[in-house]
């Protein structure tokens, strides 16, 4: 039995789900270079002599193919590390599905039911409580009421779940956690978090191994356990080669292109964004109706990011009196339209205003360029 376990708190790698929110070309190239990122995990198990893979929720994406598949059970079968797998919403275990298959090595240990259930592993001294998602899934907390059998060993909790407030999803509250006296308990399915304490308890809801679109910003990996009876210490491991970050700049007074690439670059000078990054600008503030907020190609080599995408949400109102007098159909065109700049929600906002950029734009013998 070793005199501390070392383990690895791992979620939402979803092997086989695709790249969005980008050109298709850079989508496949990431797709394509993603078992790249999963494969580091093991090399990185093997160089640290890891014990034990906690996998709170979604190891397989919701379009999990053979091929992925057969490339997991080849990393799988080439370690001797613990893994324990407690499906979640995108590989919830049902009849039929690859945790059910038989062809798991036998170094992994999947949880199958909806209810509080554990796994003794005596050669490490530890016990890990856990819970799958189903098909039909319970939205009852699986700790409500339960403790760990023997406060001697090493506890551990994994699951899928949301963390407070009561949801259609499982859910456990801190003061559950707290009671149930684990170790650490190792969570996901709700926002990441740093790590909390409830009672004894060290707990986080995991982030994802490397983001997928732009719902999921930021630097992706895992945390690492070092584990004893007189405590718990977790570091969070960064892994992703590839990450999605969101800015938003507020260029008020904008009147002239060049205004607008000096905002932005002002805005991410001193951010570490790189060629790992595709990075979404959000434009805000108040404009002249005719500037351009497309960035020229000259101009697009001062920000040498893996993508940059730009939205625009600003308002094309600044200093547009001219327009107001205008009484020509391009005067017309910005009094039909100003009043629907100001009452309609977000989405049709922007569409207004793109909307009136493109007719002055035309009117005027510009190019349309609209975001």
């Amino acid at each position: 039995m070793p005199d501390r376990l070392r383990a690895l708190h791992l979620a939402n790698v979803a092997l086989g789900n695709p790249y969005t929110g980008l050109p298709l070309p850079l989508c496949r190239d990431l797709y394509h270079r993603f078992n790249e990122v999963f494969d580091a995990i093991f090399d990185y198990i093997e160089s640290e002599k890891i014990d034990l893979v906690l996998v709170s929720g979604n190891l397989c994406g919701r379009y999990f193919s053979s091929d992925d598949a057969a490339h997991l059970l080849r990393k799988l079968s080439e370690t001797s590390c613990r893994f324990v797998i407690a499906p979640g919403d995108q590989d919830c275990y049902e009849v039929g599905c690859f945790y059910a298959s038989g062809r798991l090595p036998e170094n992994v240990t999947v949880f199958d039911s909806d209810l509080l259930d554990h796994h003794d592993f005596d050669d490490l001294g530890v016990t890990v409580y856990g819970w799958a998602i189903r098909a039909q899934r319970a939205s009852t907390s699986p700790l409500a009421g339960a403790s760990v059998e023997d406060p001697d060993r090493i506890n551990l909790v994994v699951g899928s779940c949301d963390i407070g407030g009561r949801t259609l999803f499982p859910h456990v509250s801190p003061k559950e956690i707290a009671a149930f006296g684990a170790d650490y308990a190792a969570f996901s399915h709700g926002p990441a978090t740093s790590v909390l304490t409830a009672g004894k308890t060290k707990y986080c809801q995991a982030g994802f191994l490397e983001g997928r679109s732009f719902e999921e910003l930021g630097i992706g990996g895992f945390h690492r356990l070092d584990i004893t009876k007189e405590g718990v210490r977790v570091k969070f491991v960064p892994l992703s080669r590839h990450r999605y970050e969101a800015v938003t700049v507020d260029i008020t007074g904008a009147c002239e292109y060049s205004e607008v690439v000096e905002r932005l670059s002002d805005a991410l000078r001193d951010r570490d964004f790189g060629k790992d990054t595709s990075l979404r600008v959000i434009l805000e503030g108040e404009v002249h109706p005719a500037v351009p907020l497309r960035l020229r190609p000259e101009d697009e080599q001062r920000f040498p990011f893996y993508h940059l995408d730009i939205v625009d949400r600003t308002l094309p109102t600044l200093n547009a009196e001219i327009f107001e007098r205008d009484m020509s159909v391009r005067g017309e065109l910005y009094r039909t339209l100003l009043p629907r700049l100001n009452t309609l929600n977000l989405q049709d906002r922007i569409a207004v205003a793109q909307a009136l950029r493109a007719g002055l734009a035309a009117l005027e013998s510009r190019d349309i360029t609209i975001l």
